[in-house]
């Protein structure tokens, strides 16, 4: 069965090895990387507002028609004119490499910023409270949004309450790792642990790391400074650790994304799951039947909670049913889309502080697929055999006989 969800931010045809930039997100591209981020610049164009994927099932529609309905941003010239590692002047129509198409369409899609070029970051989001929480936003968003929250402290009778606006959306391209992958459809859950977690409260999550391909290689390093810049702008003074966000295997530093699984019925509409085919849905979610805790918890909280799918799709842009996920996205190359969020864990009598930031998942878009899978491997029987196969011996005796 095909499923699709909105369309990926670009789908790579193996045959015709053709891009079809879908809907994806950039930003203007700034000539100088910050080392913090501010909240006082406002920059100068404003973006477009953030569509992300919703958690539905509607045909897909085609980046044409996409690309028709919303105005672009009008971008000049000299602000894409220094290049991180190569001239990207040139429309994403007008590139011929795949994959330098692929980045320039995340590039100029206005609705996200890519991390994976050099940038001010300190002039295009900031920081705003949302209860225990906080979020980045962009800087006009985030300037009109204190001046609505000003305008009603002053005047709260003739005032609204301001809605917060949505989080900055970022875009990247990485490698999932094949180490600490946790995207199973039951996120690997094995119950006990430190912390003693739920199955409720389970979420997936994968680590990026750089692709072993020149032209992404570079761009993983701008992500990783992008990054690192985002955490210092939002560190709790005093505060010597950092969470959640980063690990490194054999010396190589990564970046973790995470989804949440779950959410509780009573946050979300009756009719959320009523028409998705059953497979999307928390009674048929797959659950490894090894995982017996998984298991356990899985049947007491299918009246309770609904299931949040992953927005995952494949290269041609089809969603990525549950029971394909490791085999899918395990040590793919991908774009993904995500929002950060920040949170401070206190210090507590026989534990230090911490600063918390977490990258969670929009989507994912596989650019290309796992070059093999140990899952994908058929099991075989092995032929029974008397003599050595790979010896002459055998010709030997037949070229005598013709003698």
């Amino acid at each position: 069965m095909n499923l699709s969800l909105s369309p990926p931010p670009f789908s790579l045809d193996s045959s015709s090895r053709n891009i079809s930039p879908l809907s994806s997100p950039s930003v203007v591209k700034q000539p100088h990387p910050s080392t913090a981020a501010s909240t006082s610049v406002v920059p100068s164009q404003p973006p477009a507002s953030i569509v992300t994927p919703a958690p539905a099932l509607p045909p897909s529609s085609s980046l044409a028609s996409a690309s028709a309905d919303r105005d672009p941003l009008p971008l000049s010239r000299k602000s894409r004119e220094k290049p991180l590692v190569r001239s990207r002047r040139a429309e994403a129509e007008d590139i011929t490499d795949p994959l330098l198409q692929i980045c320039q369409t995340l590039i100029d899609d206005p609705r996200a910023i890519y991390l994976g070029q050099e940038l001010t970051l300190g002039t295009l989001v900031g920081w705003t409270r949302d209860g225990r929480t906080d979020c980045c936003l962009r800087a006009d968003d985030l300037n009109t949004y204190t001046s609505a929250i000003d305008s009603y402290r002053k005047n709260p009778d003739n005032c609204d309450f301001p809605f917060l606006p949505e989080p900055t959306l970022f875009s990247v391209i990485g490698q999932l790792c094949n180490e600490k992958f946790f995207m199973q459809a039951d996120g690997n859950f094995t119950g006990g642990g430190r912390f003693s977690t739920r199955f409720a409260d389970t979420k997936l999550s994968a680590l990026v790391e750089a692709p072993d391909i020149p032209i992404l290689a570079q761009d993983f390093k701008s992500t990783m400074l992008n990054l690192d810049t985002l955490v210092k702008s939002r560190r709790t003074r005093g505060y010597q650790t950092v969470k959640g966000l980063f690990d490194t295997i054999r010396g190589q530093r990564k970046y973790r994304i995470k989804h949440t699984l779950f959410t509780p019925r009573s946050e979300v509409d009756d009719d959320t799951e009523s028409l998705r085919p059953a497979q999307f849905t928390i009674a048929h979610w797959p659950v490894n039947p090894k995982h017996a805790q998984a298991v356990e918890q899985f049947h007491e909280i299918i009246g309770t909670h609904i299931v949040n799918f992953l927005p995952a799709f494949d290269r041609n842009g089809v969603l990525i049913e549950p029971a394909e996920y490791e085999n899918a996205l395990r040590g793919a190359l991908v774009s993904v889309h995500f929002t950060i969020s920040h949170w401070t864990i206190t210090r507590r009598s026989g534990s230090e502080g911490n600063d918390t930031f977490t990258l969670d998942i929009q989507d994912i878009s596989v650019i290309q697929p796992p070059a093999f899978s140990p899952a994908r491997a058929r099991k075989h029987v092995r032929e029974f055999v008397e003599s050595d196969p790979f010896t002459l011996r055998k010709k030997r005796r037949v070229d005598e006989n013709k003698e």
